[in-house]
């Protein structure tokens, strides 16, 4: 008989490397700049603060940017490489500040 095994610890929601983030924000910036150049205005005319505040909440919008962006990450060899030693530096970093706490 098998028994389901219960977790204390919350369900947090999958890390993505910066560099994930990073690209997550550019596709946002990237689909909110072909709006205005659909209709014809260029882009230099357009308020950059608009433009990111748009982006913004474009990305606070479609969270699927995050997995979108995490893919190319996992399937490009260079991005691949960024992410791990990314990741690499956040451990070294939290057992350095580990080993200040001690």
């Amino acid at each position: 008989m098998a028994q389901a095994t219960h977790s204390l610890s919350p369900i947090l929601p999958p890390r993505y490397p910066g560099i994930a983030r990073v690209m997550a924000r550019h596709l946002a910036r990237r689909a909110v700049e072909r709006q205005p150049r659909a209709k014809g205005v260029r882009l230099t005319t357009f308020p950059h603060a608009e433009l990111m505040a748009q982006a913004r909440e474009y990305f606070d919008k479609h969270p699927e940017l995050l997995d979108q962006a995490a893919e190319t990450v996992r399937n490009d060899p260079k991005l691949r490489t960024l992410a791990e030693r990314e990741e690499r530096d956040r451990v070294r970093k939290w057992k350095r500040e580990m080993k200040l706490q001690w």
